[in-house]
């Protein structure tokens, strides 16, 4: 095999090898929604694939370049693969955020149709002057 990096492998006293990349070809459809929930809920589906997307990618990259850092150990390869850690981290913060997010939405969106929702109210009015009404009570305090 004609390696274009042999000089630098030489330099460097290490083994070149390729990494194979997973196919990614899988187009993501979305449609607009004119319903809220609707649309909330598709954002974020959308962003949760997204991220559990960038923690597996990052999960192998990660698995890699660990694999090189205890191969050439180099301790610039170790800091950008605790670098790395940090950012999976981060990742699955903002993944756990969006899941909260999402759930406090629901509930704001939940309470707001209990409280906005069809209601019975049933009052008695009487229709009428004071005068004929102190002369009704008047007339049940005596019996």
């Amino acid at each position: 095999m004609n390696d274009q990096f042999e000089n630098l492998n030489t330099a460097l006293d290490s083994e070149s090898f390729e990494i194979p990349v997973p196919d990614t070809a899988e187009i993501v459809a979305t449609k607009l929604n004119t319903d809220i929930e609707d649309t909330l809920t598709s954002d974020h589906e959308y962003a949760r694939e997204n991220l559990y997307g960038l923690i597996e990618k990052g999960q192998t990259a990660l698995d890699d370049l660990l694999q090189l850092a205890k191969g050439s150990q180099n301790h610039r390869t170790y800091e950008v693969a605790a670098t790395m850690m940090k950012n999976l981290a981060d990742i699955t913060d903002k993944l756990l955020l969006a899941q909260k997010i999402h759930n406090d939405i629901d509930n704001s969106n939940d309470t707001v149709k209990k409280v906005s929702g069809p209601s019975t109210v049933n009052n008695s009015v009487f229709i009428g002057s004071t005068v004929e009404l102190q002369k009704m009570l008047k007339d049940l305090n005596k019996e």
